[in-house]
């Protein structure tokens, strides 16, 4: 009977790095009957590389060490593969990791994925680049499109806090002019929010009741009209009760359309340039490992 076979692919630069041992990983998964490699490719070319060798092997199961932007590159390598990525949380908010109950341990994270699950979620495109969790355009994209990634390495989420805090007297609504295939939309906003997942970076949640494997994106805009609704959003968004009202608009689309220019975007923590954009969604197209029992929300199909 042939061995199954696993791989390990690492961010050598992820913020985590010193916690992971590959070795003590690939004598566990060897115990555990697979013929496992390890390897770190340094680059984004290489890494999406090395991802799609390991698809084109047809290896059972690909564990990744690295953040949400490391992830979303080798989602998009592997989409519509029989090989499943499994997440090793390795970088700065782990924001997958969190919202499927993966151990923040390597060791332990790995135990749980090889007595896990495997099931099939959603994955997004803006402008062709893949991502697992959301696009942000506006504010936040703004900011971290003055962080870079050395220093996100070094400082984690506090590197947006340092370059956030000094922007805010400078940061402006812009009017974006946005559609879905049912509507037209153009606000005078702050951030809009395209969503495959439910956190945002770990510790607010703009689309509390997205899921990832609905065929769809939820959607959220924050539309303030003065200082005071800046700062009242603000607050409502870290309680988890942002108002219904003009100031906030909801939906859900599996295709976006964002017709205004040079409005900066970021995907999963990563500024890609600026609109105008399309956002898609590649439906059940990607396989991923996670704990066994009860699926988390964000990845059960919902029973109509």
């Amino acid at each position: 009977m042939p061995l199954k076979r696993a791989t390990i692919l690492a961010n050598p630069h992820a913020r985590r790095a010193r916690h992971f041992d590959p070795e003590s990983a690939l004598k566990y998964l060897r115990e555990q009957g697979y013929e496992a490699r390890y390897e770190a490719p340094a680059g984004v070319e290489a890494l999406t590389k090395s991802a799609k060798q390991v698809a084109e092997r047809e290896d059972e199961i690909l564990f990744v060490f690295g953040g949400d932007g490391t992830l979303r590159l080798v989602a998009g390598a592997i989409v519509g593969s029989k090989t499943a990525l499994a997440a090793l949380a390795g970088g700065t908010t782990n924001v997958w990791v969190r919202e499927t109950n993966i151990p923040f341990d390597g060791h332990k994270a790995i135990q749980k994925h090889l007595d896990g699950q495997q099931v099939k979620i959603d994955l997004g495109r803006v402008n062709g680049e893949p991502f697992m969790l959301m696009v942000g355009i506006g504010w936040d994209a703004e900011i971290a499109s003055h962080v870079s990634a050395g220093l996100k390495r070094r400082l984690g989420v506090a590197a947006y806090v340092l370059y956030g805090i000094p922007l805010v007297p400078s940061l402006r609504t812009s009017q974006i002019e946005w559609s879905t295939a049912e509507e037209n939309f153009s606000e005078q906003t702050a951030i809009l929010i395209v969503s495959n997942t439910r956190s945002y970076g770990g510790v607010v949640s703009f689309t509390p009741k997205a899921n990832a494997a609905d065929g769809l994106f939820d959607i959220c805009t924050l539309n303030p009209r003065g200082l005071k609704d800046v700062v009242s959003l603000s607050v409502a968004l870290l309680r988890s009760k942002l108002p219904k009202d003009e100031r906030v608009v909801r939906g859900s689309a599996s295709r976006i359309q964002i017709h205004s220019a040079g409005h900066w975007i970021q995907v999963d923590g990563d500024v890609i340039g600026q609109t105008p954009a399309t956002i898609e969604i590649e439906r059940s197209a990607l396989l991923v490992s996670v704990p066994g029992g009860e699926l988390p929300d964000i990845v059960r199909k919902q029973v109509s």
